[in-house]
């Protein structure tokens, strides 16, 4: 059954139009980061200041240091309206059509239900992986000789955790493209676990976007946990992440009561 998810969003039109509008964003994220720090210089006809162009890890995308963040509102801020087209919000479609009850009389509501969540976890943690990827690896194609570090450097008097995540920049930006990873695909999750229970799409929509700008907004940033070389600390990291998973909890509990206790189909 997982197989026939994932095919069936693979096939999608919709699932690659979400894809290049996510990697479009990360592009757009560099040609920002590019027009700021390289493009003064060639202007002018001057050679690249490199000293003062930061490193590559810290004008990345998942680094979020273009100006205006207008790149993490594209993105991160409305992801899971992007999860939604691409697959989370399938069982509304399939509830309509009739679809559901017939696969829930060939296999359990049980497995139905997390197959739908595994399968909108494997696509969302897929997309941002492979988008936040490629544009590491164009930032270091562009940004490569970039050798300024002061801002690492003011980490490191931060705090421990902060001073563990500026010592070793590009490793831990490659850490922090799996965090995203995991954290949006988490959003995705609850996304698909709330069209179990709102089955008519502007409220299913609404509901969840508005459930993550809680988390987006709330004094315990959840963009805490996905940005690196801030001076966000575990004191607050682990409380918005935390806020997270019962948001995620709350919302497969009340779709799994709804759809599978329930005896309703």
């Amino acid at each position: 059954m997982l197989k026939k998810e994932l095919y069936g969003i693979l096939l999608n039109k919709k699932t690659y139009v979400v894809f290049f509008i996510l990697l479009g964003i990360t592009f757009f994220d560099l040609y920002i980061n590019y027009h700021n720090n390289i493009t003064p210089h060639i202007k002018y006809g001057e050679p690249v200041a490199w000293s003062q162009v930061d490193i590559a890890p810290h004008l990345t995308f998942v680094a979020n240091s273009s100006e205006g963040h207008i790149t993490a509102m594209l993105y991160q801020w409305i992801f899971p309206l992007y999860i939604l087209v691409v697959s989370a919000d399938s069982y509304v479609s399939e509830y309509k059509c009739g679809a559901y009850k017939a696969l829930s009389t060939r296999s359990s509501k049980k497995k139905v239900f997390f197959t739908k969540l595994l399968a909108t976890f494997m696509i969302s943690f897929a997309m941002v992986f492979i988008t936040c990827s490629i544009n590491y690896i164009c930032c270091l194609i562009v940004f490569g000789q970039g050798t300024d570090i002061d801002l690492f450097e003011r980490l490191q008097r931060d705090g421990a955790f902060q001073a563990f995540i500026a010592s070793y920049p590009y490793s831990m930006l490659f850490v922090y493209i799996i965090i995203n990873s995991i954290v949006l695909s988490l959003s995705g999750v609850m996304c698909a676990a709330l069209s179990f229970c709102i089955l008519d799409l502007k409220y299913l929509y609404g509901v969840s976007l508005m459930f993550w700008l809680i988390m987006v907004m709330s004094p315990w940033d959840i963009m805490s946990v996905l940005q690196p070389f801030t001076e966000c600390g575990l004191d607050m990291i682990i409380p918005a992440f935390c806020t997270l998973l019962l948001f995620v909890a709350g919302s497969i509990a009340v779709g799994y009561k709804k759809k599978v206790l329930s005896d309703e189909l």
